[in-house]
């Protein structure tokens, strides 16, 4: 299986998963094709993920803090920060 888990009773559960910190616990990835918001739709980039990436668990959440603006484009995968919103 092609995933990697690093810390104390971390665990990654599914392949290409990555679990990072202290008992920190990867679950199934979800795609997320679009939504529609008030009436109006929206269609999302990056809609098939391979795995996914926890930094925590059910309970045991964290926050990611010091996030660099991410690009904004219709076709954008990059995370984006408070300030961008």
């Amino acid at each position: 299986m092609d995933s990697v888990a690093i810390g104390t009773g971390a665990v990654a559960n599914n392949a290409n998963d990555i679990a990072l910190g202290s008992n920190s616990i990867s679950s199934a990835a979800v795609g997320t094709a679009g939504a529609t918001i008030a009436g109006t739709n929206y269609s999302f980039a990056g809609s098939s993920p391979v795995g996914t990436l926890s930094i925590g668990s059910a309970g045991n959440e964290r926050t990611i803090t010091n996030v660099a603006a991410g690009r904004l484009s219709s076709t954008s995968t990059d995370a984006v920060n408070g300030s961008q919103l």
